[in-house]
């Protein structure tokens, strides 16, 4: 580390603020993607013929899992 770094602290939080701002946008990001398949799962769904309640709701019950399992991992890469 060049020791002119310690002379203007200032990097650091630009290099930490830059970092942060991008994990906020991935995380927005990969949401936004989970929903749009979330969207496209339901619209599948609701074409298909012969189709009762009961599917619907574990198919709903299904993705939700999917999402929050999706959260907390990335969650999890984000902390290391």
């Amino acid at each position: 580390m060049p020791r002119i770094f310690f002379l203007f602290p200032p990097v650091y939080s630009f290099l930490f603020s830059y970092f942060l701002n991008f994990k906020i946008f991935f995380f927005n990001f990969s949401f936004f993607f989970l929903v749009l398949i979330y969207i496209m799962n339901g619209k599948d769904q609701v074409g298909r013929e012969g189709l009762v309640e009961k599917d619907i709701y574990t198919g709903t019950i299904e993705i939700l899992n999917r999402l929050i399992n999706s959260f907390f991992f990335l969650n999890l890469f984000f902390l290391l």
